[in-house]
């Protein structure tokens, strides 16, 4: 299938089903992003009053699951984006399900009079749902959705500005927000504290990624990989100390180097990680030292390599 330069109304539902689907596919990932504390999957029945909302993935595949539905069968951009509007989260949801509808609401209110979505169509609506959020946001939290979806608007506008066409408006959005993206570790004092991206504002990407996917014919992003589980260190059990650089695969970005951090972090005590910039960096104690550099593989190679047995006080012989 070419290149598509514009979309109707099957052509949206499309994209929203292959992004609900896809954010599924990623909610767990997106989920331990947000965690303060090792994540562990949340049973509604024995939450203790935390509502899965609450988490950035789950919170985002519901209001996408939901968007779905309530757009199959328009015929028309006009019935779609009426339909699109609608979907307001539950009043239990977090901050996440809120700020994600307002996107929606904002590419709906783009396609309201519209025969189509192009590029120029889908910038002004990524411009009306960063409005919506800024009214609510003060403008100091790097790197959170608010201010990704900003970067990506302006980004967006200027393409097309520029005369791009719906997939580098798309792929120009993207990029600029990702910069944004990875400014949260740096400048977002909490974002530094935990050591990682924004989820909320990662899964708008992700969907930007799916879009441009559709109307490219590439394929979605694919599931990460779930990480092993490593066990309980009994009495004698050796310990090892494996610190390494990782050259990142050439497309490998921050999903898979949050990834990465978290698959350490099961299978060990994870001493030091960062997941930014053209080389990473980490070191682990861990009991199952070998799953810990095929995991470096899945996503990299493996540099300046240092594995050996660590002392009860977890420094390396």
């Amino acid at each position: 299938m070419p290149t598509r330069t514009q979309l109707d109304a099957a052509g949206v539902v499309e994209v929203l089903r292959a992004a609900t689907q896809t954010m599924q596919d990623h909610r767990l990932a997106l989920d331990r992003l947000g965690s303060e504390e090792e994540w562990e999957p949340v049973d509604d029945a024995e939450s203790d009053g935390r509502s899965s909302s609450e988490q950035a993935g789950s919170a985002l595949a519901e209001t996408l699951r939901v968007a779905t539905e309530a757009v199959e069968g328009s015929t028309s951009l006009a019935q779609l984006a009426v339909a699109l509007a609608a979907v307001r989260p539950r009043s239990d949801a977090g901050p996440a399900a809120r700020e994600f509808s307002d996107v929606l609401a904002g590419l709906a209110e783009a396609m309201r009079n519209a025969d189509h979505l192009d590029g120029a169509r889908v910038a002004i609506g990524l411009e009306l749902a960063a409005e919506r959020l800024a009214a609510a946001d003060d403008g100091s939290h790097a790197g959170c959705l608010p201010a990704v979806l900003a970067v990506a608007a302006d980004a967006a506008l200027g393409a097309v500005d520029d005369g791009a066409t719906l997939p580098d408006v798309l792929i120009a959005a993207a990029e600029e927000g990702l910069v944004e993206l990875e400014s949260g570790p740096v400048n977002n004092p909490d974002l530094v504290r935990r050591g990682v991206v924004d989820p909320a504002a990662a899964g708008l990407l992700l969907v930007l990624d799916v879009f441009t996917c559709v109307v490219t014919d590439e394929p979605l992003p694919a599931p990460p990989a779930e990480p092993p589980t490593a066990p309980a260190a009994g009495a004698g059990a050796h310990r090892y100390r494996v610190a390494c650089r990782i050259e990142p695969h050439e497309g490998s970005g921050l999903e898979d180097a949050n990834w990465l951090e978290s698959t350490w972090h099961q299978l060990g005590e994870l001493v030091e990680f960062s997941g930014s910039g053209a080389s990473w960096r980490g070191e682990l104690l861990t009991v199952l030292p070998g799953a810990a550099v095929e995991a470096v593989f899945e996503v990299g190679r493996p540099r300046d390599l240092h594995l050996g047995l660590a002392d009860p006080a977890g420094s390396a012989p």
